[in-house]
């Protein structure tokens, strides 16, 4: 997420949590698609949109995007996520986990609900 936000817009960030994710069965190419929404905390402010990626991109209030009535049922729904999450101070984090063969294996994150740790 951090690579591409930077890549798309040119604004640096870093993770914070994950969101939400959602998985539909046969999308695009009749394969399955695993579409992961995460909180990252920007670094850098200046948008320098990246045209072979995307057509624009715009810092916006909550708020505002949210009373844009074009939204979609989607991304209304990770947005309102979002703000439950910052409201009740849970999110999904990750933590390192030793792994099943710490000899040949190095940790692993695995994220599950818990106190946001910002």
């Amino acid at each position: 997420a951090v690579r591409e936000v930077f890549e798309e817009t040119g604004v640096r960030a870093e993770f914070v949590s994950l969101v939400c994710f959602r998985h539909m069965h046969k999308v695009r190419f009749g394969c399955s698609d695993l579409y992961f929404i995460c909180h990252l905390r920007p670094t850098s402010e200046e948008i320098k949109v990246c045209p072979n990626e995307i057509a624009d991109a715009q810092w916006l209030k909550m708020e505002n995007y949210l009373a844009d009535e074009s939204i979609s049922a989607t991304n209304r729904f990770i947005v309102e996520s979002f703000r439950r999450q910052r409201q009740s101070g849970q999110t999904i984090n990750g933590q390192l986990v030793q792994s099943y063969d710490p000899s040949k294996k190095p940790d692993h994150l695995c994220y599950s609900v818990g106190p946001n740790k910002l």
